[in-house]
């Protein structure tokens, strides 16, 4: 069974192309984590075991090396001054083409941001009959917001930019830990495997 990836995850550009990584709060933060988590999460407690997955450990590996990469970056970036400028150009680049695409991005990230809000009021409340229809519109909006950031990524003038910022970036992260680019091959490799279901398949 493959297992599907969060595109916006880029291990390249964990920060600089996450969905809308300057503007969103803790809020959506937390919300966009419970629609990764799903929302069986808040129904149930002690929820029943499936048959353990087999890419479950593949998974696992992936996201602390992901993690790992991430850090590294934004250590880099922390020390640059210019890339951290840049990061933030690519940032303002993709919510301008986002606009473009869909009009109605800025008030679904403003909505995200309520929705976040009472979402973990009735977490904490543990009201999952509350916070079933808050996923629901949640996953909505996400699902329009993620096609638009996909289109204007899509887009050849912010390719350009998002690859030479890559590329300047993992120099730098290679500067701090000289396994930089080891372990990006690993993620790489890992992605491939989880994409097609793990070793094994084809």
């Amino acid at each position: 069974m493959a297992v599907t990836l969060d595109r916006f995850s880029s291990p390249c550009l964990s920060r600089a192309t996450a969905l809308f990584d300057l503007r969103r709060g803790p809020a959506i933060a937390f919300l966009l984590t419970m629609l990764i988590a799903g929302p069986t999460v808040a129904q149930d407690p002690n929820p029943t075991q499936d048959t353990p997955d087999p890419n479950q450990a593949l998974f696992t590996e992936y996201q602390e090396l992901q993690q790992h990469l991430g850090q590294l970056q934004e250590q880099a970036i922390q020390e640059n001054g210019e890339l951290e400028t840049r990061r933030t150009a690519i940032d303002e680049m993709l919510m301008t083409a986002m606009i473009e695409i869909n009009p109605e991005t800025e008030a679904h990230i403003a909505r995200l941001e309520v929705l976040g809000e009472e979402a973990i009021v009735a977490q904490r409340a543990q009201n999952a009959e509350a916070l079933q229809p808050l996923m629901a519109e949640a996953m909505g909006l996400r699902s329009e917001l993620e096609d638009a950031q996909a289109q204007a990524i899509e887009r050849e003038d912010v390719q350009a930019e998002i690859q030479s910022f890559e590329t300047d970036l993992m120099v730098k992260a290679v500067e701090i830990d000289p396994e930089a680019t080891e372990l990006r091959a690993r993620i790489e490799e890992l992605a491939e495997l989880l994409s097609v279901g793990g070793p094994g398949d084809s």
